[in-house]
Formats: C-alpha cells, sequence, structure tokens
C-alpha cells in the first residue's frame, strides 16, 4: 500500500509541477473512464446486494444536502433505484414525500 501511495502522489506531483503537461488530455479521459467503470461497478453490486423496503443512504448526487439522507428502496429498474425518504423532515425538497429514481451506484448500506 506504502509503494501504492508513494506512485500516486509522485505522479500527482508531476501533473502539479507539469511534468505531464503533453499528456493531460489523455490522464483527465483515463480518469473519467475509470471514475465511470467504478460507478457502473456500484451500480452492479446495489442492484444485487439491495431489495425493496432496504433503507440505504444516498451519496455523490446533487443538490448536495440529499447526500447522507436516509431513504427506503420502493422499486427496482434497469439501473436505477426508486426510492422515498423516510424521515419526514428530510422530504422538503421538490420531491417531498413522493418516491424518486436515484442510479443504484449512488445508495450505500447504513
Amino acid at each position: 500500500m506504502e509503494a501504492k501511495e508513494t506512485s500516486s502522489l509522485a505522479v500527482l506531483r508531476g501533473i502539479a509541477l507539469g511534468t505531464f503537461d503533453d499528456k493531460l488530455e489523455e490522464i483527465t479521459t483515463a480518469a473519467v473512464h475509470r471514475r465511470r467503470e467504478l460507478q457502473r461497478q456500484r451500480s452492479v453490486v446495489a442492484m444485487v446486494e439491495f431489495q425493496v423496503g432496504d433503507k440505504v443512504k444516498l451519496r455523490n448526487l446533487r443538490p448536495k444536502h440529499v447526500n447522507g439522507k436516509v431513504v427506503e428502496i420502493v422499486a427496482k429498474r434497469q439501473t436505477k433505484l426508486t426510492v422515498k425518504y423516510v424521515n419526514r423532515e428530510d422530504g422538503i425538497d421538490r420531491f417531498g414525500m413522493l418516491p424518486f429514481n436515484v442510479p443504484a451506484g449512488c445508495v450505500e448500506a447504513i
């Protein structure tokens, strides 16, 4: 783990210092693709791991104030979960206490 951290820090330091300026586009593209793949993997796991009726916590969503809120899964779609707030005071945004859809990768177990 220590070697990996040192290597990561060296790459980040190199980017900050301009060592990789000629490769920034490729680095950005690779990072975006990796992030999408991780999100896809989290979605697959969530669709298998969580069932209707489970309570989960929202994460990585916008608007940011919904992150950390506890919701109950009321339905499962292909890649999304239909959820509703568990606590009435959480339902003060545009959805109120109505069910709404979120990407499956944007929930975590509580």
